[in-house]
């Protein structure tokens, strides 16, 4: 994973463009993006 700027694109006549100021990870998502793997021993799509 990687934090990154990219270009904001110009929303179409029919399409909404929302600023995200925040978000949020569950420590469960941290573990599997630093290579962890869930209790069936496989990896998990995020």
């Amino acid at each position: 994973y990687c934090i990154k700027q990219v270009e904001i694109p110009k929303p179409g006549p029919n399409d909404v463009l929302i600023k995200t100021i925040a978000c949020g990870v569950c420590h469960t998502d941290f573990h599997f993006i630093r290579g962890g793997k869930t209790k069936d021993n496989c990896h998990a799509i995020i």
